[in-house]
């Protein structure tokens, strides 16, 4: 797992990126990809909406509070 300081500053943005998720996942690239894949498919299962289809990138990103909703951690690590 990554530092905490580290894992503060990237919780403090709005949208995660692959690159982010790989931080804090500790894994590869292309794994971050399906990291974020399965976090789209929990927020579809939970009656939720992925992020996608406004930008380009949209399917290579997700929310920050869906990533902490999805792992399970306080969404007080976003302040």
């Amino acid at each position: 797992m990554c530092a905490v300081e580290t894992r503060n500053e990237i919780l403090k943005k709005p949208l995660l990126t692959p690159d982010d998720i790989k931080v804090l996942f500790d894994c590869k690239h292309d794994m971050a990809y399906r990291y974020i894949e399965m976090i789209n498919q929990w927020l579809r299962e939970n009656g939720r909406t992925p992020l996608c289809g406004a930008r380009k990138n949209d399917r290579k990103r997700v929310r920050t509070v869906d990533y902490l909703d999805f792992a399970g951690l306080p969404r007080e690590l976003m302040i």
